[in-house]
């Protein structure tokens, strides 16, 4: 057997991303595994400027920022996330019990301050024991460098003043 991780996407629109997670252990720890590949995220943008097809040409870099986080697990250990490219460690401790962290009152969101990051979010365990289980929603807002909002998919309502509704 091995760690099971179910991801669903609840919304995936080009301004955010809300995902369910439920992850049930095996005892297996993960370490520093891709939890959240930002580049497949709906509407990423290519290196070329167009919405992301099968992955191909991804940006280097792209810019989501962490609005919210909720959880709740038992669990004998803990869950760590953090940004890929990290070196300071995580962004959230997942334990037993109840978590629910809004960074919007907090100045309005946690974002990767690592330069060379692609901004992938990564889960690392500790000490989960076999049948260990956790539920983690992340909500996400993606940067319109980086997501399409509309300037690729309808350039001329996007550049419009009025926002394509006719006055």
């Amino acid at each position: 057997m091995a760690n099971v991780i179910r991801e669903q996407r609840l919304i995936d629109s080009n301004k955010k991303s809300v995902i369910l997670y439920t992850v049930l252990s095996d005892g297996t720890q993960q370490s520093n595994t891709t939890l959240i590949d930002v580049s497949t995220l709906a509407f990423a943008l290519n290196a070329n400027g167009y919405i992301m097809s099968s992955n191909t040409h991804p940006k280097s870099t792209y810019r989501t920022s962490i609005m919210r986080i909720v959880g709740h697990g038992k669990i004998s250990g803990a869950a760590h996330l953090k940004f890929e490219g990290d070196a300071n460690g995580a962004v959230m401790t997942i334990g037993t019990g109840v978590t629910d962290i809004s960074f919007d009152g907090m100045g309005g969101a946690l974002t990767n301050a690592e330069a060379n990051s692609v901004g992938d979010i990564l889960i690392s365990t500790l000490g989960l024991a076999a049948n260990d289980a956790f539920t983690l929603i992340i909500e996400l807002r993606k940067d319109g460098r980086d997501y399409d909002q509309g300037q690729t998919a309808d350039p001329q309502a996007f550049n419009s003043r009025t926002n394509g509704v006719n006055p």
